[in-house]
């Protein structure tokens, strides 16, 4: 803690490694789909920064999240948080963009030029998404590993970039990379009857490959 009282932590963000789903481009969404055996085997080859090693361990509540945390730190109980799991993306789960694009391209292509709020039909829009990972956010304190899913790592692009999603992103990501970033904690403005909590500042954001 510096002298404003401001608290900073290192943060990994790891998505969950492959799915027999991430290999055919199947939508996952909410959907529990476990890793596949090549999927294990590629989390078992990754790398966890050795000034982690005292981190705190955060997962979204699916098991390809779960097992994937637990395959890199056998040694750690994960922290389950619904509000890393994945965007929920309604009616499209189950279907590939290729065949959704196919089969209704202009209500496809009018949905995705809103950027962040692109919303699927029973689901969540990204911008929903960067909300609850910001609440998130404001919790942690500590050096943590955060494993989550590519819909919030995309989100934290949101609240870090200003990233509004009709441009590409600015940090590709391959299944082989995290992200790291510093995240300040900015400590809360009081008044006589309320407390308001200045929201973190993400400073540093970059790639880490883990292989």
């Amino acid at each position: 803690m510096d002298q404003s009282g401001a608290i900073s932590a290192k943060i990994l963000m790891i998505r969950h490694g492959p799915t027999a789903w991430n290999t055919h481009h199947i939508i996952q969404g909410r959907r529990d789909i476990e890793l596949s055996p090549e999927g294990r085997a590629r989390v078992a080859a990754w790398t966890i920064p050795s000034d982690f090693t005292d981190a705190q361990v955060f997962s979204s509540p699916l098991s390809r999240a779960l097992e994937t945390a637990k395959i890199l730190m056998p040694q750690k109980v994960p922290i389950v948080d619904d509000r890393l799991i994945e965007m929920d993306w309604g009616q499209f789960e189950g279907k590939t963009l290729d065949g959704l694009r196919a089969k209704s391209p202009d209500m496809m292509a009018a949905n995705e030029a809103k950027g962040y709020r692109f919303q699927p039909p029973g689901g969540e829009t990204p911008l929903s998404v960067s909300n609850r990972l910001h609440a998130f956010l404001l919790t942690l304190r500590h050096d943590s590993i955060v494993v989550t899913h590519k819909g919030v790592m995309r989100a934290l692009m949101i609240l870090a970039c200003d990233w509004q999603m009709t441009s590409k992103p600015p940090i590709k990501l391959g299944l082989d990379d995290g992200l790291i970033f510093e995240l300040v904690q900015r400590g809360a403005v009081t008044s006589s009857d309320d407390q308001v909590v200045k929201p973190p500042v993400i400073a540093n954001l970059r790639k880490l490959a883990l292989a």
